[in-house]
């Protein structure tokens, strides 16, 4: 459509606004894993593990190299030589250390607005520290009944800043309790009706990692109405797929895979799941005006409006309107490229 008044301009905003949100109206759960940290320059679980190995007697460290870090934490508990405090402390002073989260990809996370709520097994506190006023944290210890449209922030393994040390789960022993005792039912029945509602995206997954899978896996099983879930990996996912475990675990839940580079996470879930409504798709958006936009341009509300699309400004009488686009865009590019919006 093509309009040249601009008595209709304020009119107009409510049918683009209308346009944009259709085309972005469907929503996913994030699942965070271990290897997301990487992205953000946090410390993975290796990282804890090897800082934790590195203080502990040589025999030890060769008796636990194949373990899970939840493993690695009861070994040291069971074998009396590390208190969970002096553990938590470890991890604390490794992630302050690390202090300098690249907050980028969070940032397009949010502003893309396709995620109703975030899922992580990770320890780090860059959402809380960062993004606070636009999460509601849920965790097996702390539920949360926020009713508004924030992100729902479910942090499986609690808080290891928590005062009390309980509410942070790190041992094998502290995700069987998590599990299975009763106190913690409706905090996982409230993480399963996320998987029932919507589609899960599943992000920086170590697939190796068997705690995770087994995590997983005790979410998911026990859904009634679980939506697709994909998994957005690099081509070393290939490698991977040639483990039967992870292969069992895929095929299990018919996870599909969704290739691609961790910098274009956004575009691609865009190209996939929007296809030709992704807004970002189209090409430059043109107002034709004249001289009296001015007068409009005061509008704070308009204003905004016009920035948040980036809609250029092209000034001009409405009886020069074809005139003046040809001399505009064919004059100067002689291209038949030149498929614009024009409002």
């Amino acid at each position: 459509n093509i309009y040249i008044y601009d008595k209709i301009i304020k009119e107009s905003i409510v049918m683009w606004e209308d346009i944009y949100m259709l085309s972005n109206n469907t929503k996913f759960n994030l699942l965070l894993g271990d290897n997301f940290n990487k992205l953000v320059s946090l410390p993975t679980k290796q990282v804890i593990m090897r800082s934790i190995l590195s203080v502990i007697d040589r025999d030890f460290i060769v008796s636990s190299n194949n373990s899970s870090l939840a493993e690695l934490v009861q070994k040291l508990l069971d074998k009396v030589l590390n208190e969970k405090q002096e553990i938590v402390d470890i991890i604390s002073d490794l992630f302050s250390m690390e202090n300098k989260s690249d907050l980028s990809f969070y940032k397009e996370i949010f502003d893309s607005d396709m995620f109703s709520s975030i899922i992580t097994t990770n320890f780090d506190y860059t959402l809380e520290e960062n993004f606070l006023n636009l999460i509601k944290i849920n965790t097996p210890f702390d539920m949360n009944n926020d009713e508004s449209g924030k992100i729902a922030f479910y942090k499986i393994y609690g808080d290891y800043k928590d005062k009390d040390i309980d509410k942070f789960v790190l041992s094998s022993q502290d995700i069987k309790r998590i599990k299975v005792l009763g106190f913690y039912a409706k905090f996982w029945e409230k993480l399963r009706i996320e998987f029932n509602k919507r589609a899960t995206i599943i992000l920086g997954a170590n697939l190796e990692d068997k705690e995770f899978l087994d995590i997983l896996d005790f979410i998911i099983a026990k859904t009634n109405r679980l939506q697709p879930i994909y998994l957005y990996a690099g081509e070393e996912v290939d490698r991977l797929l040639t483990d039967k475990d992870i292969i069992s675990f895929i095929n299990k839940y018919s996870i599909e895979i969704i290739k691609g580079e961790n910098k274009e996470f956004i575009a691609n879930l865009k190209e996939k799941f929007f296809g030709e409504k992704k807004t970002d798709r189209l090409q430059t958006t043109y107002l034709y005006i004249n001289d009296e936009i001015d007068k409009y341009m005061a509008d704070k509300n308009i204003t905004n409006f016009i920035n948040k699309y980036s809609i250029e400004i092209i000034k001009g009488e409405a009886k020069d309107f074809i005139p003046n686009l040809k001399e505009r865009f064919f004059d100067e590019k002689k291209s038949g490229d030149a498929l614009q919006n024009f409002a």
